[in-house]
């Protein structure tokens, strides 16, 4: 397993949310991050530059919540 700290600074070379809602950030070094859904917390949050919010409810049973 990877450390975060190994790959900071990185940069992200793309995000992807499967079907079953895990997270998967890939780098330009390589490496990969996995943040799979969790049953009883928000397993992750994508906040970007504007008003648009992603988050991976507890238990989403694949539907993302989206603020706009």
């Amino acid at each position: 397993m990877l450390s975060c700290l190994a790959i900071y600074p990185g940069t992200v070379l793309s995000a992807t949310i499967g079907p079953d809602l895990t997270l998967r950030l890939k780098f330009t070094n390589g490496a990969v991050i996995e943040v799979p859904e969790d049953l009883a917390f928000e397993a992750w949050v994508i906040n970007r530059p504007g008003p648009r919010i992603i988050v991976c409810p507890p238990a989403g049973g694949s539907v993302l919540a989206i603020w706009l």
